[in-house]
């Protein structure tokens, strides 16, 4: 069944893989017959620490996010919205918060640049932001302008805070 819009700028024989479309039908039935879901990690996460066991049905909390979205199944869009939230660290946040991803999600804007915002002063983030903000300065990431405004806001909001 192909839903029109639920994974954007993909058509029903686009770029996304089939397997791990056909993971994300096979988890959204498993957890409308039990309401239990596994997540896969995200991409960006260092993989060495995660373990999926065997036989496992999980898919992307993305992709599940973005379908969860389209057929309005809000607990199932805050469970996935939560497992990415678990991926995210001081060594993937830059990457994850300017992505394409984040700049079409409001509620995983605002969730990413918290995250960003509690760890602006890490080394990793130090390390990584200005690459990624030369990206954004050269129009190699055009979607990620609302992504930079929204940190803008919450680095002002602390500023004028404090003053």
């Amino acid at each position: 069944m192909y839903i029109p819009g639920a994974f954007p700028n993909r058509g029903p024989h686009g770029s996304c893989h089939r397997y791990s479309f056909q993971n994300v039908w096979q988890a959204l039935i498993m957890y409308l017959y039990s309401g239990d879901i596994k997540f896969l990690p995200l991409k960006s996460q260092t993989s060495s620490s995660l373990f999926i066991p065997p036989n496992t049905i999980a898919c992307s909390p993305k992709s599940m996010y973005r379908l969860a979205t389209k057929m309005g199944l809000h607990n199932l869009k805050v469970l996935a919205l939560s497992s990415i939230a678990e991926g995210l660290s001081k060594q993937n946040i830059v990457e994850e918060a300017f992505s394409t991803f984040t700049s079409r999600y409001p509620a995983i804007m605002e969730m990413e640049m918290d995250v960003l915002y509690r760890h602006y002063s890490s080394p990793e983030v130090l390390e990584a932001f200005p690459a990624k903000m030369e990206k954004v300065a050269m129009g190699e990431l055009p979607h990620s302008a609302k992504n930079l405004t929204s940190l803008y806001q919450k680095l002002a909001e602390r500023t004028s805070a404090t003053i």
